[in-house]
């Protein structure tokens, strides 16, 4: 597995375990032996390489910290913040994690856009939403998969902010060039979502 990290690592704290089965199945091994292409939002972490290692993928990380949110306040522009020729080919999952929950809504409109644009046929986007709880860590935090459906999330919390808490129905709006394809909500309160491009 190749992998290409652009931006800086961040240490956070507080270790929480869930069990996330929407990404569980993304992480399964594809039954054909194509190659899959992954667009990490997030931070590297030891446990997504591990699980991507002995599979015919590459793995490019976005690394979309608070610094770069408050840098891009108005859209992320994928292409502008990788090396000429880093994103050369279609994408096939990208994982934002919780990164959605602390995005307004002219973010996510460019977030879908700019995903369209990078996105390949079959394409699906996973996210995890701040749902149940009124109260989320004031950064975005990381997450390390494990075996199976099982994933560690070390939260960003230096304290606690008002969730935004979108619902499908206002991510779909915010999101026009994806569509929601499964939700699943979490025994922490998150709730688990895959998009599909949408087809217009």
């Amino acid at each position: 597995m190749a992998h290409d990290i652009a931006g800086a690592d961040v240490s956070l704290p507080t270790r929480t375990s869930l069990r996330a089965p929407l990404l569980g199945e993304l992480l399964e091994p594809s039954g054909s032996r194509s190659r899959r292409v992954w667009l990490d939002l997030g931070s590297v972490t030891q446990g997504l390489i591990e699980r991507l290692q002995n599979t015919r993928s590459r793995l490019v990380i976005a690394a979309l910290d608070a610094a770069a949110r408050e840098r891009e306040p108005d859209c992320f522009d994928f292409k502008k913040r990788f090396a000429a020729g880093l994103l050369n080919e279609p994408v096939d999952t990208v994982l934002c994690w919780d990164l959605l929950n602390y995005m307004n809504a002219n973010q996510l409109q460019c977030l879908s856009a700019t995903v369209a644009r990078l996105a390949g046929p079959g394409a699906r986007i996973h996210a995890l939403i701040y749902y149940s709880n009124p109260m989320m860590p004031d950064l975005p935090g990381r997450f390390f998969p494990g075996s199976g459906a099982e994933l560690e999330m070390i939260e960003g919390a230096r304290s606690k902010i008002q969730a935004l808490r979108y619902s499908p129905k206002a991510l779909q709006k915010a999101m026009p060039k994806l569509e929601v394809e499964r939700t699943l909500l979490l025994n922490n309160g998150m709730q688990e979502f895959i998009f599909e491009l949408r087809l217009d």
